[in-house]
């Protein structure tokens, strides 16, 4: 089974993280060799991950005795002495290079010539359970948060929430694939008390066996839409899936989730101690009303079902309001970690937006508002909602490019997606991309909205420079595959790198803290 990262980076982030992170890495070198400890032989890891130690090749059994710094993948993490476990879709010259650098042993879908290797049939189960067993060692309370959409915007709030009371761990970027939770797993700060993980539903089997590693107390089920949904056929896979999380989940563990939509309210039986939140049944137990977007902001309260109380919250510079359920998400998961309502409200007030995830800001006199690291029909929806609540007086340009997970759905999803826009306030729909292109020939706009397509990002740019005015709007919203986010930094350069620098460092501050709190 793979379980694979899909990301990629703009030069800008590449920048970053091949200057400042190794820098930063290097300035804890000392730190690393100090605290660093290797406390389990192969033997031992091998019989964690249940591994028949009678069959192993000759090469193997000559190290099972030999202690091993953990389990990694040969990436950026790769540490010398470690168990190479063979992630995603590396192949065989991967392991090849982890050999040659130090790793004790590999762990295989098949034998390797010339290395030594222990053969499982899945990998990834494997690395699940040594991780597992070195998460097992620290008491911390885990929160994972899963679903198609809005994770990491509601993982940021409950990290804002829980770090007004407690030592707060948390995943900084978006690693929510296996070998990089697995990683967090055997490194947890020694002072930690919260874990906060992101996980990732793109990849079938992926949740169940990253809920074994974190085992988390606390899990928020964000709201399910048609993303990755060519991995799964239809919307039932996609449900069973993100159900799985239940397989690691501490005995009397809650699930948070939301009243509103079909598909969560009823993911989850009622001896799965479920959590509702809602802004539309009054009988949540956790109930948004008097929504109010202002120009700084959302205004809203928190009904309180069980303490019968009411609590306003303020998100600053937000502006869509399914953003409310991310706060409802992390009050709910704040008063079940022990974080008080003092708190809760405080930690939502210090929410930022950052990247390309949700983030408004000012940049040659507009209101940029840079939204492409995930799309879904529900998403632009709320996006294009967000802005219309915005006050310019300029011009409003949507930038919208493909998206890419929609699967047999495609065609009806962008069709969708041209409608939302042609029943908004934008003036002007540019499309990246063939299934945008498609979708606006097949469907009637109204006379006012002025469309565009385009299929090379030069030519884009250059109609979007066309329409820079002072206080008009531009939304980019589009599958990260799109690489919207490259506009973004061709047309606002300065602006960009602020705002990327801003969301890189807290994942080299991160990365940092990691090193320097290893105690393993």
């Amino acid at each position: 089974m793979d379980f694979g990262s899909k990301q990629s980076f703009s030069l800008t982030e590449k920048l970053l993280m091949k200057t400042l992170i190794p820098l930063g890495n290097l300035k804890y070198k000392g730190v690393k060799r100090k605290h660093y400890k290797k406390f389990l032989t192969v033997k031992e890891i091998c019989n964690i991950a249940d591994i028949d130690i009678s069959q192993l090749n000759d090469s193997v059994k000559k190290v099972l005795n030999k202690k091993v710094s953990g389990a990694y993948r040969a990436s950026s993490r790769f540490i010398k002495d470690c168990i190479c476990v063979q992630l995603y879709e590396d192949g065989d010259g991967v392991m090849r290079w982890a050999a040659s650098h130090g790793a004790t042993v590999c762990v295989t879908s098949h034998n390797i010539e010339d290395i030594p290797c222990i053969v499982a049939e899945n990998p990834a189960a494997v690395y699940s359970d040594i991780c597992s067993y070195y998460r097992k060692r620290n008491p911390i309370e885990a929160t994972t948060i899963v679903g198609s959409i809005g994770k990491t915007t509601t993982k940021k709030m409950v990290e804002s929430v829980y770090k007004t009371q407690f030592e707060t761990f948390c995943d900084a970027g978006n690693d929510n694939q296996i070998d990089g939770v697995g990683y967090f797993a055997q490194h947890i700060p020694e002072r930690a008390e919260k874990w906060v993980q992101e996980v990732s539903e793109d990849t079938p089997g992926c949740v169940k066996e990253i809920s074994k590693i974190v085992m988390p107390s606390i899990n928020i089920v964000t709201a399910i839409d048609k993303s990755h949904i060519e991995e799964y056929g239809d919307e039932n896979g996609i449900l069973d899936e993100i159900r799985s999380i239940k397989e690691g989940m501490l005995e009397n563990a809650v699930n948070i989730v939301s009243k509103d939509e079909d598909n969560t309210a009823t993911l989850f039986s009622e001896k799965d101690n479920v959590i509702f939140v809602s802004v539309k049944d009054e009988q949540a137990d956790y109930y948004a009303k008097d929504i109010v977007i202002k120009n700084d902001g959302m205004h809203f309260s928190v009904t309180d079902k069980k303490q019968n109380r009411d609590f306003p919250v303020f998100l600053p510079n937000v502006f869509a309001e399914h953003n409310v359920y991310s706060a409802l998400y992390a009050f709910a998961a704040g008063v079940c970690a022990g974080v008080s309502y003092d708190n809760i409200v405080k930690g939502l007030s210090l929410y930022k937006a950052t990247g390309i995830r949700q983030n408004v800001y000012r940049a040659k006199g507009m209101t940029v508002y840079a939204d492409c690291y995930n799309a879904v029909a529900k998403s632009i929806r709320s996006a294009v909602e967000a802005c219309d609540g915005i006050p310019v007086t300029g011009k409003r340009i949507a930038v919208i490019g493909d998206v890419e997970e929609a699967g047999d759905f495609s065609e009806a999803v962008h069709k969708e997606i041209v409608e939302i826009i042609n029943n908004s306030r934008f003036d002007v729909l540019l499309t990246f991309g063939e299934k945008m292109e498609e979708a606006v020939k097949t469907t009637e706009v109204r006379s006012n909205l002025e469309v565009k397509s385009f299929f090379n990002k030069s030519k884009l740019n250059s109609e979007i420079r066309k329409y820079i005015e002072k206080d008009g709007l531009i939304l980019f919203k589009a599958s990260h595959k799109s690489r919207l986010d490259t506009c973004i930094s061709a047309i606002f350069p300065m602006a960009y790198f602020k705002n990327i620098a801003k969301s890189s460092l807290p994942q080299i501050t991160h990365r940092l803290k990691v090193i320097k709190s290893w105690t393993i």
